[in-house]
């Protein structure tokens, strides 16, 4: 667990209190946060050369807790590490094992986690809220942003596209 920096600017780590559970990464309550929403977890990447999770390199799920399993809920990585297990569990990539077991079942033909380019024109733009009030729009209908495979995991759970 990430308890800080010394003054040199090191992480200063320490073993976590207790295991962490499927129920804690579920409930974003594993320790994980979040490069971006969590300036520690920044700091930490800058210090230690690893990669960006945007990179979609495993190496980037190598990150520290930043509070103990079960004490706090952090929006974070913990989703991308249910994803791994899924694909441990059963053998098969995530984005697969979807297809398979969750979107074809359910007749949800247009989700994935990559949108063809024949339906890239149906997406709708990404926003998100500003000051507790307001959409923005963040991601523009069609950008290409679907496109992008993200390399050697899927982005868990959250990672699918959905064409409307």
């Amino acid at each position: 667990m990430l308890e800080g920096f010394d003054d040199r600017g090191a992480p200063r780590l320490r073993p976590a209190k207790r295991p962490i559970t499927l129920r804690h990464l579920l409930t974003h309550t594993a320790g994980f946060a979040q490069e971006g929403m969590h300036p520690d977890v920044t700091r930490y990447i800058q210090h230690t050369g690893t990669p960006s999770t945007s990179t979609g390199k495993l190496a980037s799920l190598r990150l520290p807790l930043v509070f103990d399993p079960g004490e706090r809920w952090h929006y974070g990585i913990s989703l991308d590490w249910v994803g791994r297990a899924v694909e441990a569990v059963s053998g098969q990539p995530l984005a697969v094992y979807f297809r398979e077991h969750i979107f074809a079942p359910l007749g949800m033909t247009d989700t994935d986690y990559a949108i063809s380019t024949e339906r890239q024109s149906r997406l709708v733009s990404t926003h998100q809220r500003v000051a507790g009030v307001f959409l923005t729009q963040i991601l523009p209908a069609g950008d290409g942003h679907a496109l992008r495979l993200y390399g050697e995991f899927e982005r868990g759970i959250y990672g699918a596209l959905k064409a409307a």
